[in-house]
């Protein structure tokens, strides 16, 4: 039995409006200060019941250069600091929820450089609190990230900042096990401007309760590697109410594409991308960077039956012989592609989707240079590497060509079964007629503007996946549901 295509007939979304965050637009740029190799900070832990706080601990923390404006905890047990921090009076971005799993929460936020008090209360329990210090360091103009660990699977929190003036707090979910076996819905967005347009595509994605939302690349346009430039759009992205709105309670993951990583079409060779890469990491919550080093942003991520592996295809690109041949030029890399072959082989998920900014065909506009259909020695590898290892569950998703489609790629010699490639793009409202292309394996194209994917994984229901690829004007355009069958290796 094949996928099955749904026919859908456009309907129109119910009105949805987006309140504005209560965050200043305005970028403050705060005096740098010579880097350092490793920072060190101090993290004071309480929990407090009713009236009564109890200190827990104070962490010994150790700041990397994988983890700017990261906060790693740390079992070392030191005295208080003598002299108070200073407190930071403004939030100037954030909050935005990050990397969350059964038991853990990352928020994101740019304030004022000083010390930020981070409390955590579940709706059941509003009693029983949690707090978190860190500070927010200049050198990163105040942008951190705080990781919260110990919480419960599957649970709804509120969480507040001790500077906000409102005490009711933002609602946030953790991930449910990976044995869960509850729906999980994945929005996947490309190509965002801060426009009415995409502010209407934004409003839609918010009504529709999603679990995790990929922004998969141009998100924001930023097209230089200027690190000042790079950092104020990031800035001006994650401050933009509609994006925000969603971003206060639902977990963001990104990767780039090549007008974030720096310019149009570009590659690994693109001088100045290490000022790209600070900047991605100053603003994304993500669970890693890359080689948590110097090299790439790739990452994993697994909600309840769904792992999603978040990759690079830009850092390496064109950098590096190919894993798969050295004669040919690299697209992810040896690092990366090495990781990820033994990510995929020792995952345990029902469903595993593979996402790239770029497309995985070359059915690609005239001249258009940038896609797996150039490195298909690398591609092919990949697949076969899939087909040998039994690897089932696998589903393809990338963005950028400003138009939605999806191909069923004829890869049972390879992988052993059809993998399927959705693309979604743009959310904004350019789309490009050129990137209409044939390709044998084609199931829809879409010349929308607005559009993004969504993606469900269902376990024990027939249609173990459902794509569907949504417009904020026209509701659900195309639908396809792929069974487990369909997502294994046939006998």
């Amino acid at each position: 039995m094949q996928g099955h295509a749904k026919r859908i007939q456009p309907q129109v979304p119910k009105t949805h409006k987006t309140p504005s965050p209560a965050v200043p637009l305005a970028h403050r740029q705060s005096p740098s200060l010579p880097r350092r190799r490793t920072r060190y900070w101090t993290l004071q832990s309480t929990r407090m019941t009713g009236s009564e706080t109890l200190p827990r601990a104070m962490f010994f923390l150790r700041l990397g250069p994988m983890n700017i404006g990261s906060v790693l905890f740390t079992a070392f047990l030191i005295a208080p600091n003598a002299q108070e921090p200073t407190l930071p009076q403004t939030l100037i971005a954030g909050p935005l929820v990050g990397h969350v799993t059964p038991t853990s929460m990352s928020v994101w936020l740019k304030t004022d450089p000083g010390e930020v008090t981070l409390t955590v209360w579940s709706k059941k329990n509003p009693s029983a609190r949690i707090s978190t210090k860190a500070t927010a360091l200049p050198e990163h103009l105040g942008c951190i990230t705080i990781t919260l660990e110990g919480l419960q699977p599957d649970t709804t929190y509120r969480y507040a900042f001790d500077f906000q003036e409102s005490s009711e707090g933002q609602l946030a979910r953790t991930a449910p096990l990976p044995t869960s076996t509850q729906p999980v819905r994945l929005a996947f967005v490309s190509c965002a401007r801060q426009d009415k347009v995409t502010a209407g595509s934004f409003d839609a994605i918010a009504a529709r309760d999603i679990d995790v939302l990929l922004c998969i690349g141009d998100t924001p346009y930023i097209d230089t590697t200027k690190l000042e430039v790079q950092r104020q759009r990031y800035i001006d992205f994650n401050t933009f109410p509609p994006f925000a709105a969603i971003a206060r309670r639902t977990p963001i993951i990104s990767t780039w594409d090549d007008h974030d990583f720096g310019a149009n079409d570009t590659n690994g060779q693109l001088k100045g991308k290490e000022n790209s890469r600070q900047a991605f990491i100053e603003h994304r919550p993500n669970p890693s960077f890359g080689d948590n080093k110097t090299k790439g942003i790739y990452t994993s991520f697994r909600r309840g039956p769904v792992e999603v592996f978040v990759l690079d295809a830009r850092w390496y690109a064109a950098c590096e012989p190919s894993p798969a041949d050295p004669s040919k030029p690299t697209l992810l890399g040896a690092d990366q592609y090495s990781w990820l072959c033994k990510a995929l082989k020792a995952s345990s998920a029902p469903v595993k989707i593979l996402v790239t900014g770029m497309v995985w065909n070359g059915s690609v506009r005239p001249g258009k240079s940038d896609h797996w259909g150039n490195y298909r020695h690398e591609r092919d590898a990949l697949f076969r590497f899939i087909g040998d290892n039994k690897i089932s569950g696998v589903v393809l998703v990338g963005g950028d060509i400003h138009r939605s489609r999806v191909i069923r790629h004829q890869t049972i010699p390879l992988a052993g079964y059809p993998l399927v490639e959705f693309i979604s793009s743009p959310i904004h409202d350019h789309i490009i007629a050129t990137a209409n292309q044939p390709h044998p394996g084609l199931l829809k194209d879409l010349g929308t503007p607005q559009t993004w994917l969504e993606l469900v994984v269902t376990p024990g229901e027939e249609d173990l996946l459902t794509g569907t690829l949504r417009s904020a004007t026209g509701g659900e355009l195309f639908q396809l549901g792929l069974s487990a069958k369909e997502l294994m290796k046939g006998k």
